[in-house]
């Protein structure tokens, strides 16, 4: 059951990313490791500490790939924040949500 709940997180956060028109192609990536983190903790209801939303950016991102770490999903903590994504951090990152490790690089 379990699997199929993040499943189906996954499924809502590809809907709500292309709803919102977040683009995953070299040439004209729109979502940078930050953004990504941020809107995946968001999709994953993963609580953040509180007055984390004070730290600067540095911080806030620290916080951000800290949680997910925690939560399995460990690309975050080596990714530079200001860095596009691409498709296949995006299907990385993804993959650890559920539950699957896979080495794109």
């Amino acid at each position: 059951m379990r699997i199929v709940r993040k499943f189906l997180v996954v499924v809502s956060f590809v809907i709500i990313t292309s709803l919102a028109g977040i683009s995953f192609a070299a040439d004209n990536a729109t979502m940078t490791n930050a953004e990504f983190a941020d809107l995946l903790v968001s999709t994953l209801g993963i609580e953040l500490p509180p007055g984390a939303e004070d730290l600067s950016d540095a911080e806030y991102y620290e916080v951000l790939s800290n949680a997910l770490a925690v939560n399995g999903v460990q690309y975050f903590a080596t990714a530079n924040p200001t860095t596009p994504v691409s498709v296949s951090d995006f299907v990385q990152a993804l993959y650890a949500v559920v539950g699957t490790e896979v080495n794109l690089s």
